[in-house]
């Protein structure tokens, strides 16, 4: 089995994080485009744009 070196498994967790914040991204617009949110979506809003911002963290300290 061939390992992989640092720097390719950077590039492939950098590659995955930006995976997400794209899912992410999307589902934030998805639910702010609504004109009534139900207190869970409120909470998935809420849990979703703390989660983007820990993702850009990890982002800009790879």
């Amino acid at each position: 089995m061939a390992r992989r070196s640092k720097t390719e498994a950077r590039a492939v967790n950098v590659s995955d994080l930006a995976q997400e914040k794209v899912r992410l991204d999307s589902r934030a617009v998805e639910l702010t485009r609504r004109a009534f949110l139900t207190p869970d979506e409120q909470t998935e809003l809420s849990a979703v744009k703390k989660r983007k911002l820990a993702l850009k963290d990890q982002l800009h300290a790879s």
